[in-house]
């Protein structure tokens, strides 16, 4: 059988570099669209841009290799801090948001 997968071979760590990556721009993205779309509901605000997102640990993670090869993370225990760039009725403002502790 010959498998032919790019990380085979390589340190776990490499593999959860990307996976954290990949969730960092999905959070990004995820906050980004409902941040505009939210903001942009409201009278005389305007959305302009997503700052930075922070993920504030500590991390849980949780990463589990499959038989089949599929890895899956688990990250939690987190909270999250966000900039955003808005505009109310002409005045260009910067607002930070962060969610609560978990429990």
């Amino acid at each position: 059988m010959v498998i032919n997968n790019e990380s085979i071979g390589l340190p776990i760590h490499n593999e959860t570099k990307k996976i954290l990556k990949s969730i960092n721009e999905k959070l990004f993205s995820s906050i980004e669209s409902s941040t505009r779309a939210e903001i942009n509901k409201l009278p005389t605000f305007r959305y302009r841009e997503l700052k930075h997102v922070t993920l504030n640990g500590p991390l849980e993670t949780k990463i589990m290799t499959q038989p089949d090869g599929i890895i899956t993370a688990t990250v939690k225990g987190f909270t999250i801090s966000t900039e955003i760039k808005i505009d109310i009725s002409g005045l260009t403002l910067y607002a930070k948001i962060k969610t609560d502790p978990p429990r």
